[in-house]
């Protein structure tokens, strides 16, 4: 009898239509914003949330809502 283990999750950001990978895959939530943060300027000023993720494709999938815009006038 074989031992099928089931694999982990992969999670992904999702930046408009882009999906971004963890690039950590280990590290939480938190620490794979911080890491993207740098190529992704947009994660810095969003709150992202574990129960927002929704599984989509075999992978979950963190929807990231950008600021709204702000304009002089």
């Amino acid at each position: 009898m074989s031992n099928t283990a089931t694999p982990e999750l992969k999670w992904q950001f999702k930046l408009g239509n882009t999906l971004i990978d963890f690039p950590n895959p280990f590290g939480s939530i938190q620490d794979n914003k911080r890491l993207l943060a740098q190529h992704f300027p947009q994660l810095r000023w969003t709150e992202i949330y574990e129960e927002d993720a929704r599984l989509e494709n075999g992978c979950m999938v963190l929807p990231v809502v950008p600021p709204p815009v702000k304009t002089n006038g």
